[in-house]
């Protein structure tokens, strides 16, 4: 009899769902990394839809005029349709007079209408864009580039914009910097860069940037020698002489020159291009005192030369 009964509520229960949720609790969260920002003198405000947009339909912005923490109300002035599958929005802003302060927040509304958590408060308070920096100058060095350029005097500081030769320049600066130069250092030799400079006056944490200047490429080289070989010997070799040497590993090397001159006397080159070798058979012209050196050449396009190794002499 109790087996029946079990049995019984079991097969009741089947099918009973739970009570369906109102509109009003399936709220959207806020939206992530909501943001405003100032390019090129426009504003606008950025933001990412939040993780759960399960039940999420638009995106309200509201606006209201004053300080932040003075009393006033919202009111909504873009209703921006959510996407499934876009990562960024942006809604743009007509820049307010001079001095002027706009506060904005970002709200999700579900499919019902009812709004979710708002962002927190974008405050906008508008200062004139500086004018964009002139006389921009880039000029490559080992692994670096140094960029300069006029002072603006209505700046308080510039944002910097780098790119690769054959992309895009990003939508963020890469520093920001109150002086009129920057070193771009650990860059990669042989590659060039470009770079775009903004005036900037800051309001509320704002960075209010102006129009881009001019952009300016550069290449970084390789512009250090290597270390000079070591542990040179010279030996008279039957009718030759044989000159050995450690090899450089402090880099990579392309090759080697070796250096002959007779004792008492400057050296020259005697290979046309750089052996791979640590070794060399030379006939010098003449019988006699000879002095020979190695130089290590790196494998960078420019090739730089390293100093002559310490020389050794040998008598053939």
């Amino acid at each position: 009899m109790r087996g029946i009964l079990l049995l019984l509520l079991f097969v009741l229960g089947c099918g009973v769902k739970s009570p369906p949720r109102p509109p009003d609790l399936l709220l959207p969260d806020s939206p992530r990394g909501a943001s405003l920002k100032v390019r090129e003198g426009r504003p606008f405000l950025e933001w990412s839809p939040p993780e759960d947009s399960e039940y999420l339909a638009y995106f309200v912005v509201l606006m209201r005029e004053g300080c932040a923490g003075c009393p006033g109300d919202f009111v909504t002035v873009a209703r921006i349709p959510f996407q499934r599958g876009r990562k960024k929005y942006r809604w743009e802003i007509e820049p307010p007079g001079e001095g002027e302060t706009l506060i904005f927040q970002i709200r999700g509304e579900n499919r019902w209408g009812y709004r979710g958590k708002s962002s927190r408060d974008l405050i906008l308070r508008w200062r004139t864009p500086p004018p964009p920096p002139a006389h921009l100058e880039a000029r490559g060095g080992d692994r670096c580039i140094r960029v300069r350029w006029s002072p603006v005097s209505e700046a308080e500081g510039y944002a910097i914009y780098r790119r690769k030769e054959g992309k895009s320049h990003p939508p963020d600066p890469i520093v920001f910097l109150p002086g009129e130069e920057f070193l771009d250092r650990e860059l990669r030799n042989g590659v060039t860069f470009c770079y775009l400079v903004r005036g900037v006056v800051w309001s509320e944490g704002i960075a209010i940037e102006g129009r881009s200047s001019e952009e300016v490429c550069a290449t970084p080289r390789d512009l250090v020698p290597p270390p000079p070989p070591s542990g040179v010997i010279a030996m008279k070799v039957k009718d030759r002489v044989e000159v050995d040497w450690f090899p450089v590993e402090a880099e990579p090397i392309r090759g080697y020159h070796v250096w002959r001159g007779r004792c008492g006397e400057g050296l020259k080159r005697i290979t046309d291009s750089p052996v791979r070798e640590t070794f060399f058979y030379d006939r010098p012209p003449e019988r006699g005192c000879w002095v020979y050196g190695v130089t290590a050449v790196d494998a960078s396009p420019r090739g730089n030369e390293s100093e002559i190794s310490r020389t050794v002499t040998v008598y053939f």
